[in-house]
């Protein structure tokens, strides 16, 4: 976010020129993934509408004007002025200019979508492969310093402070939740009606990351490892050394302390929060078990699978974070801090 600003800066640059950039990436959507997508996108749309008088909702909108015009704010755009001014600036404003003109030139709009000629793949990616450069010269100038430290001045005032809190507020009331929901919903429905055609066969080899073979040999090698690991753990398994740990492990777990632990678990996954939580690992779980194939070396995931896992992955990270901020995180480190220090 404290970056924002530079994408602020790019409006600059044809719009037209942008909006071709965006939909580069949408080659090809089939008249009934277009009518799903749309369908989420009115959801959404609607819902948005809905709650637009609603009080969460016109708290975070209060709470951002008044953020937009605090002196910090400010500030950071006298800095943008000053960048789009500067040799830097206006060369990074020339790259991107550049990006919109070969997309601009060679991208082509079907009946299904968009299309980009490969023919003309090479040019793009120089084009983007400059823009990249400029960043980098950006990074290590003092207009990156001056931006950190604009923003950073920015997100210590009273006025950010309470545009976190309505977020939070906005986030936790059910018209916030609804949202989420309809967002979440409009993603999934993208990701899987959006189709990438003619990907070019480089391109494709580096898509297929998630495959995972282990030849002849090195099966047999970690094998004999396994075999390795389970013969001593055999051969010492009545040993003294391990007896003691075994014994103060159970001790440990029987103490009132541990036992307090347990209760917390059984109280946080009856609560709506644990069964929510639950519910999410339990659909990661099903994802796995749907999409992960055996192979004869290995195992496979195809690249339409991956982004289903990986949205039930976002899901649990969603729900995590959640729940670092609530009671449950303060009453489980309570608890664990007196079970480990117990004698």
């Amino acid at each position: 976010m404290k970056f924002l600003t530079m994408a602020l800066f790019l409006g600059h640059i044809q719009a037209d020129a942008i909006h071709d950039a965006i939909n580069a990436l949408k080659i090809s959507v089939t008249e009934k993934g277009q009518r799903r997508i749309e369908k989420q996108a009115n959801d959404v749309v609607r819902h948005l509408h809905n709650i637009k008088d609603k009080k969460p909702v016109q708290r975070l909108e209060e709470s951002l004007k008044k953020f937009a015009h605090t002196k910090e704010v400010e500030q950071i755009k006298k800095i943008d002025a000053k960048f789009v001014k500067s040799p830097l600036g206006k060369r990074m404003i020339k790259e991107w200019t550049d990006v919109g003109k070969v997309l601009e030139e060679n991208l082509q709009e079907t009946k299904n979508g968009y299309h980009f000629d490969h023919s003309k793949m090479d040019e793009l990616s120089e084009e983007i492969d400059d823009v990249a450069d400029t960043y980098e010269r950006f990074f290590k100038s003092r207009w990156a310093k001056a931006y950190d430290k604009g923003w950073e001045a920015a997100f210590k005032t009273e006025e950010f402070h309470n545009v976190t809190k309505a977020a939070h507020r906005f986030k936790r009331s059910p018209a916030g939740k609804k949202l989420r929901k309809e967002m979440k919903e409009l993603k999934h429905s993208i990701k899987r009606n959006v189709k990438i055609t003619d990907v070019p066969e480089d391109w494709e080899h580096q898509l297929d990351m998630l495959k995972i073979e282990v030849d002849e040999t090195g099966a047999q090698a970690i094998e004999k490892e396994m075999q390795d690991v389970e013969a001593v753990a055999k051969k010492i398994k009545h040993s003294q050394p391990v007896k003691r740990v075994k014994r103060s492990f159970r001790n440990w777990a029987h103490t009132e302390e541990t036992q307090a632990i347990k209760e917390l678990d059984k109280k946080f996954l009856k609560s709506p929060q644990g069964q929510k939580l639950m519910k999410e690992w339990k659909e990661f779980g099903e994802a796995l078990k749907a999409h992960v194939k055996e192979t004869p070396n290995g195992i496979h995931i195809d690249n339409e699978a991956v982004q289903i896992i990986e949205e039930e992955a976002d899901d649990i990270t969603h729900e995590m974070e959640d729940f670092k901020k609530s009671k449950w995180q303060k009453k489980y480190e309570r608890a664990w801090d007196k079970a480990l220090s117990t004698k």
